[in-house]
Order: structure tokens, then sequence, then C-alpha cells
């Protein structure tokens, strides 16, 4: 004999519980991934240093500086000249600047207006030299 909810096609529904977990687990993840991708970086007009790869994209006349963090995490970078930019592009570097948009879920790209930038190796060989 057949259970009476499964005769007509419909499924049995889960207990209250079940279905109270069913519904909250899926918004507390979404709201937890949230709060991470919306902190990464700072706010608007933080001051804040980051390093990673520079990388130029697009193609001319439209080409940008874009950092790329280790995190994978890519920032477009406002206030570098196409040379300095050149110059470090597919290098390590440390950037230095003011965050002017930050990384959130419905912003088409992080932006960072540069103050500083310089290669990252800089850093490593000036602390070793005053360190001998």
């Amino acid at each position: 004999m057949t259970a009476p909810s499964l005769l007509h096609g419909k499924r049995p529904r889960p207990a209250g519980a079940w279905r109270l977990l069913r519904l909250c687990v899926p918004a507390l993840a979404g709201a937890l991934l949230a709060a991470c991708v919306g902190s990464a970086g700072g706010a608007a007009g933080d001051s804040v240093e980051m390093s990673g790869t520079l990388r130029i994209r697009g193609n001319v006349p439209f080409q940008h500086p874009v950092l790329v963090t280790g995190a994978g995490e890519s920032w477009d970078l406002e206030g570098m000249t196409a040379e300095r930019a050149t110059a470090l592009s597919g290098r390590a570097v440390r950037v230095r600047g003011v965050v002017v948009a930050p990384r959130t879920p419905n912003a088409w790209a992080a932006i960072l207006r540069v103050e500083s930038a310089e290669p990252a190796d800089v850093h490593r060989s000036a602390s070793e030299s005053s360190g001998r």
C-alpha cells in the first residue's frame, strides 16, 4: 500500500524545524559572504597599502593599470601615469593610496587613487641592506 502523501504525486513537507533550517542556512551563508566581500580593502576614503602584481588591461587608447592582489582581487589604479604603469607592468608592486570605490558585490570595479607605487623588491633590498 502506498503512503497517502505520495498517492497524488506530492512530496511530503519536511517537519517544521527542518523547514526552518532549510530557509535560514542559505540566508546566513549569503550574509556572511556579503560581509566578507564588502570588507576587503577598506571603505571609501580609507588610506591603504596593498601588494600584488600590476597589470595593464584594455586596448589602446583605453588602457588602465590594475593591481591584482595575492587573493585574486582586482583594483583599478587611478592617478598613475602611463609611463609609470608600463615600467611596473608584470612586476610585484606595493601600492599606497586612498580607496575611491570599495569592493562591493554590486560594484563594477574597486578603485584605488594611487599616492605611491614601487616594486615590492625595493622594500626587501632596502631592509636587507640596512640590516647588514
